[in-house]
C-alpha cells in the first residue's frame, strides 16, 4: 500500500518517469546518507588542520595539492566508472572514504601520515562520487521535468547538510573532534547498503573514448565549473577559516559547535528556494534564474572581508547558498542537457567538469595561500574574498546555448 501510495505521488510530479522506482529511491536513501557523512566532518576539516598546528598557509598549501590531485584523477576515474557502472562506482567511493576517515582519526599521534593518508583516499572518492553521480542522475532524468528533479536532489542534499553539521559541531565539542570522525565512517558505510538492493541501471564495460570528442563546441562550457569552484571554495574551506579565527575564535572545541550552527542555518536557507528554483527551470527561466545567482555571489563575496560578527555570519552564509543554488542549478541542468545531446560521451564530459571545478579550487586556495603568506591572515583571507567577488561575475559566460535561449 505505501509504495503503491509513493509511486502515485512519483508519477504525479513527473518524477522521474523513466527510472525504476526502487532504483530512485535508492539513489536517494544513499545520497543523503552520504551527504550527511561527508557534513559530519568536511565543515570542520581545515578547523582540525589548525587546532593541530598548521598555519593558514600550510593548510592552503595542502588544499592546493588535494584539489590538483582530485582534478588530475578524474580523467583516469572515469574509465573506471564507465567499465563498473556508476551505481557500483558510488558503492567503491564511499569503500573508499572509510580508510580516510579513519586514517583521520589517528592525527593526534601520526599527523602528517594520517593527513596525507585521508587526503588520498579522499580524493579518489570525491572525484568518484561526483562524476557517478552526475553520470547516473544525468541519465534517468525527465528532459522536461528535469528542473524539478534536480531542485528534489538538491533539496535532499541541503537536508542532510543541514543536519549534519550542527550534529556534528555538537559531536565534536562533546566528546573531541575524532568521535565525528568514527560516526562519519560509518555513515559512509551505511550510505553503501542502500545501493545493493537494484542491479545497475546502466550497461556496463563500456570504454572511454576521446576521439570525436567535440572539444570546440564544448571548451566553454567545461571551463564554467573552474569559475564555480574558484567561488564555492572560497566560501567554503576560506570562509570556514575566516569564521573560526576572526569572528568565534579557537580557544576551545566550542568553535565546533557555532560553526556547525552557522553551517546548518544556511543550508536551511537553501531548502526553501530550491523547490522554488526548480519551477522555474522547468518553466524556461534558467537564465533569469542564473543571472540573479549571479548577482548575488558577488555582492555576498564583496561584503564578506567586511563581517566581524555571528549574525552578519548568519546573514552572509544564508545569502550565500540561495545564490550558489541560484545559478548552479540552471548550470547543471544546462550540462545534462548538453551531454544528452553527446551520445557516447557522457561520461567523458561530466569528468572533464570534474577535473575544471577542482582546478578551479585549487586555484582559489593556492590564491588563499599567496595572499596570508604576503598580507598576512586576517588581510589575505579578506584578498582572497575580493577576488572571489570579481571571479563570480564570469560565470554569465557560460556557454550553453540551452541558458541563451531561457532553458
Amino acid at each position: 500500500m505505501l509504495e503503491k501510495l509513493l509511486y502515485r505521488f512519483r508519477v504525479g510530479h513527473a518524477y522521474w518517469r523513466t527510472a525504476p522506482f526502487a532504483e530512485v529511491a535508492e539513489l536517494y536513501a544513499s545520497r543523503f546518507l552520504r551527504v550527511v557523512a561527508q557534513n559530519l566532518i568536511g565543515s570542520f576539516i581545515v578547523v582540525i588542520l589548525y587546532q593541530h598546528g598548521y598555519g593558514l598557509a600550510s593548510i592552503f598549501g595542502l588544499l592546493t595539492g588535494y584539489f590538483l590531485y582530485r582534478g588530475t584523477i578524474s580523467l583516469p576515474f572515469a574509465h573506471v566508472i564507465a567499465w563498473i557502472g556508476p551505481k557500483t562506482a558510488i558503492l567503491l567511493s564511499n569503500a573508499l572514504a572509510i580508510p580516510a576517515l579513519v586514517a583521520l582519526s589517528f592525527i593526534g599521534d601520526h599527523l602528517s601520515a594520517s593527513v596525507l593518508l585521508y587526503f588520498a583516499f579522499e580524493g579518489v572518492s570525491s572525484a568518484l562520487l561526483t562524476i557517478a553521480t552526475d553520470v547516473q542522475f544525468s541519465s534517468i532524468k525527465t528532459s522536461h521535468k528535469a528542473g524539478r528533479e534536480i531542485s528534489w536532489l538538491t533539496v535532499t542534499e541541503k537536508i542532510a547538510a543541514a543536519v549534519a553539521p550542527v550534529v556534528g559541531g555538537f559531536l565534536a565539542f562533546r566528546f573531541g573532534p575524532q568521535s565525528i570522525m568514527w560516526l562519519s565512517a560509518f555513515m559512509m558505510l551505511a550510505a553503501a547498503l542502500p545501493l545493493f538492493f537494484s542491479p545497475e541501471h546502466l550497461r556496463r564495460k563500456q570504454r572511454v573514448t576521446y576521439a570525436g570528442f567535440p572539444w570546440k563546441r564544448a571548451a566553454v562550457q567545461v571551463v564554467t565549473p573552474a569559475l564555480r569552484g574558484y567561488v564555492t571554495t572560497a566560501g567554503s574551506s576560506v570562509w570556514s577559516l575566516y569564521i573560526a579565527l576572526f569572528v568565534v575564535g579557537m580557544s576551545s572545541d566550542a568553535v565546533y559547535a557555532e560553526l556547525g550552527i552557522f553551517f546548518s542555518i544556511s543550508f536551511l536557507a537553501s531548502i526553501v528556494v530550491s523547490r522554488a528554483y526548480g519551477v522555474l527551470i522547468d518553466r524556461r527561466k534558467g537564465i533569469d534564474l542564473l543571472r540573479a545567482g549571479v548577482v548575488l555571489s558577488t555582492l555576498t563575496q564583496a561584503v564578506r572581508p567586511l563581517v566581524s560578527t555571528q549574525l552578519a555570519v548568519g546573514m552572509v552564509n544564508a545569502s550565500s547558498e540561495v545564490a550558489n543554488s541560484a545559478y548552479g542549478m540552471p548550470i547543471l541542468r544546462a550540462q545534462y542537457d548538453m551531454v544528452d545531446n553527446l551520445p557516447g560521451y557522457r561520461v567523458v564530459y561530466l569528468a572533464l567538469t570534474m577535473f575544471f571545478l577542482s582546478v578551479g579550487a585549487a586555484a582559489a586556495t593556492f590564491a588563499a595561500f599567496v595572499f596570508v603568506s604576503l598580507l598576512g591572515d586576517i588581510d589575505g583571507l579578506r584578498a582572497m574574498f575580493t577576488t572571489a567577488a570579481f571571479i563570480s561575475p564570469l560565470i554569465f559566460v557560460h556557454g550553453f546555448d540551452s541558458l541563451r535561449r531561457r532553458c
